[in-house]
């Protein structure tokens, strides 16, 4: 297995049939590029267990959640010169919109089908993601090694939830490819909003080549 590949186009299928599932009428798809819908299901699609039918529920699930933290994140409420007002609060409205209806997707799916214990064991690692952006944006007595962990938990959080789930034992070499897509192939949206910190972007980048030349090792 070479564990830097690329995401296979022929995943395009697994993108068609969520969105046909699951899309609004009125949302653009370009919405799902933003928040790389594609690479999602890919990763979770190598992780997953679909043996059953309450194993797509969960999958379908928590990639729902997935999308609502990411798109979330989109909301931006600082204007700035490149964007009027309006331009803004109209983005900001979908964003928050499409975010909260792929969060209750998440919840309806768990709980219409009685699967309360696994709706428990995914809000905690939630209800952490959002606990450390608030910590991010305000808590100024992290450490940048502090603030890069918090990062990686952003990112990495549901997955590592559902690996533990289905007690995924190859998960620690998965893990590695996952983190190294989403956090350090290019810096994702958290790093950006820390980029006035020029200390953690160094330790993001000990981190990315200790991480490569793991993933190169285990070729």
């Amino acid at each position: 297995m070479i564990c830097l590949n690329l995401i296979n186009e022929s995943n395009q299928q697994f993108v068609n049939d969520f969105l046909n599932r699951f899309k609004h009428t009125y949302v653009d798809e370009r919405h799902y590029e933003m928040v790389r819908l594609n690479d999602q299901l890919y990763f979770f699609h190598q992780l997953s267990r679909l043996n059953e039918e309450d194993d797509q529920v969960v999958f379908d699930a928590v990639v729902h959640m997935q999308i609502s933290l990411q798109i979330h994140d989109l909301v931006e409420f600082r204007f700035t010169p490149e964007y009027l007002p309006t331009e803004t609060e109209e983005s900001n409205q979908m964003n928050a919109l499409l975010g909260d209806y792929h969060s209750a997707w998440f919840y309806k799916l768990l709980a219409g089908h009685g699967k309360l214990d696994t709706l428990h064991h995914f809000v905690q690692p939630v209800k952490r993601i959002n606990q450390l952006k608030m910590e991010l944006l305000h808590n100024q007595a992290l450490s940048d090694e502090e603030k890069m962990d918090a990062i990686e938990t952003i990112y990495m959080g549901l997955f590592d939830a559902y690996a533990d789930y289905y007690s995924i034992e190859q998960y620690p070499t998965e893990r590695k490819r996952i983190a190294y897509h989403f956090i350090f192939r290019e810096q994702p949206f958290w790093m950006n909003r820390m980029q006035s910190e020029r200390k953690i972007g160094e330790v993001w980048k000990e981190r990315k080549v200790q991480l490569e030349a793991e993933l190169i090792n285990c070729q």
